[in-house]
């Protein structure tokens, strides 16, 4: 990855942001991932992007912290996420990818504990990178196919949400391809 540098300050970030336990720190980084997916479109800004709004999910709700087994975890994905980022100076994306499916484990199987969600914490999140995606002018078909949700959970959640005002505009062809030129010149 020729932006590799990036990511590491990155995951610096999300690391920093997560052992503080900043919810919105956490939340700020999975869109600054999402960003990152939409303009690279590896799948690994997924994971980040994941991971960034469902620890931020975690810490954020005082039921998982009545779990030891969601205290122990979070010292363990404390120790992940610092692994992540010497990975990913060594430029190894696909063991960045592999800790990172570990911690999705570790999050559902604390999720599993408290079900109140109607969907997964998972499928929400994929929902929301998917919206927001969507939201920041990406085709309804590239930003399902993006982030692993429905066009239909997309639609649903952006109308409902409200989440393209959020953004203030889409852009236009011309900025699109004006966007692109500058990543192709870095």
């Amino acid at each position: 990855m020729e932006h590799n540098a990036s990511v590491v300050s990155e995951l610096r970030l999300l690391y920093k942001y997560f052992k503080q336990r900043n919810i919105r720190g956490m939340r700020e980084m999975s869109n600054v991932f999402t960003k990152d997916l939409m303009v690279y479109q590896n799948k690994v800004y997924l994971d980040l992007a994941l991971v960034s709004l469902l620890l931020a999910k975690m810490v954020e709700k005082p039921r998982f912290w009545k779990f030891e087994e969601w205290k122990n975890n979070v010292f363990a994905i404390e120790d992940m996420l610092k692994r992540c980022i010497e990975l990913c100076k060594e430029n190894d994306i696909k063991s960045v990818r592999a800790l990172l499916l570990r911690v999705f484990g570790m999050l559902r199987k604390v999720n599993r504990r408290d079900r109140r969600y109607v969907n997964s914490m998972m499928t929400h999140a994929r929902i929301k990178v998917g919206a927001t995606l969507y939201a920041q002018g990406i085709s309804l078909g590239k930003a399902s196919h993006l982030s692993g949700a429905t066009k239909d959970d997309i639609l649903k959640y952006s109308g409902k949400t409200l989440i393209s005002d959020r953004f203030g505009k889409t852009y236009s062809v011309l900025e699109r391809i004006k966007n692109v030129r500058t990543i192709f010149r870095t």
